[in-house]
């Protein structure tokens, strides 16, 4: 910790705090995950924390957080990642939503790559929300904070019952305390991606339980404004069937519809390789 220059405290959670910090041999700023122990046990976040290392040491992704090292003292444990000055994404909503279709398809083309890797891995993310996806310095996505995540052999589906995540983005299945898969990660991309075409949360409601009324029962009207592909990709993304629900095969057949697909002069590749410059800098 004596290599680092504390500057600013970023973020807050249950289980610890993300502070800015200067390397002191080279200057380079970074972030830096410190969580207390005795915190970590007190509230069974055990799993959580190393799931999240786990993630982080494991995956090498360009809309995915790096991480560069672990350590621990005493009584912290320390996660040294990749500063983003850009923000949260919940800033760029706040600053610029409703998008436009195609802003839309640059930011979440870049989320299915990164959700699409991490399923690959047998990760699932299980929180993905705005407080959770930061702007780099160029404008593009990157995900982080793995502490909810669930891992599983690659080639099955994590089939768990947890109550984990964030009720506005947690799929019908969550919130019903029954066995769920990877398609939850699907599920909060779709509330996402209504976030960015129409300005607001479809679910919002200042009461929790009215917040999970409203998964599992409200009628959702889509804006007339929006293009077919659009109204149908968030038809199928919110389909309260997980088993029916667009990604239950795979993220294929999420690149695969006619949102992205149907678009002029849209390349997943040329997404993953970063070719276009993203819609707000």
């Amino acid at each position: 910790l004596d290599d680092f220059e504390l500057l600013r405290l970023v973020g807050q959670g249950g289980f610890g705090k993300v502070y800015q910090v200067r390397k002191k041999i080279s200057g380079r700023i970074m972030a830096l995950k410190v969580m207390r122990k005795h915190m970590v046990i007190e509230e069974l976040n055990v799993e959580g924390t190393r799931n999240e290392r786990s993630v982080l040491e494991s995956v090498m992704h360009p809309f995915i957080v790096r991480l560069h090292c672990a350590f621990h003292d005493s009584g912290r444990l320390y996660l040294l990642m990749d500063w983003h000055n850009g923000g949260q994404l919940l800033k760029l909503l706040d600053e610029h939503s409703p998008f436009t279709e195609a802003q839309t398809r640059f930011y979440i083309s870049e989320l299915v790559l990164a959700v699409e890797e991490l399923h690959a891995r047998g990760i699932v993310h299980r929180d993905l929300k705005p407080e959770n996806v930061l702007i780099d310095s160029h404008g593009h996505l990157v995900v982080t904070d793995f502490g909810a995540s669930k891992i599983s052999c690659i080639d099955e589906d994590v089939r768990t019952n947890s109550w984990v995540g964030t009720e506005l983005y947690m799929a019908p299945e969550q919130l019903e305390g029954k066995v769920y898969g990877r398609v939850v990660d699907w599920w909060a991309i779709g509330v996402l991606c209504w976030e960015m075409l129409v300005g607001e949360n479809p679910f919002y409601h200042k009461n929790a339980d009215q917040i999970a009324q409203k998964v599992l029962k409200k009628k959702l009207v889509m804006p007339k404004y929006l293009s077919g592909p659009a109204h149908s990709l968030l038809k199928a993304m919110l389909n309260r069937d997980p088993e029916k629900r667009l990604g239950k095969n795979g993220a294929g057949e999420v690149k695969q519809h006619l949102f992205f697909s149907g678009a002029k002069g849209f390349s997943w590749k040329k997404i993953f390789e970063k070719v276009d410059g993203p819609p707000f800098k």
